[in-house]
């Protein structure tokens, strides 16, 4: 957990969709590297949101420049194997 993050959080008004994804991402930030590795499943059973919600929520906070998804892709085949999230902590 990265105090920063979660501070930074806690100074924004955001719905309580995006609020709570949000929350979810910095509980689980590394202060050091900036990045946050849980799986939509885990963000799901955190925060109490549906995958389909959670997705939204991830898009819109894409959208608004408050995060950055990085998309990781398996050598070779193309498929998609994970991605991390990466707070714009202001």
């Amino acid at each position: 957990m990265s105090n920063l993050a979660t501070n930074w959080v806690n100074t924004l008004t955001l719905p309580p969709a995006q609020m709570g994804v949000l929350r979810v991402l910095a509980d689980m930030h590394n202060g050091k590297t900036g990045a946050c590795w849980p799986s939509i499943s885990k963000i799901c059973a955190r925060s109490g949101y549906s995958k389909s919600t959670v997705r939204r929520a991830i898009n819109a906070l894409e959208a608004a420049g408050l995060l950055v998804v990085h998309h990781r892709l398996r050598r070779g085949t193309g498929w998609q194997m994970s991605c991390y999230y990466e707070l714009r902590i202001v």
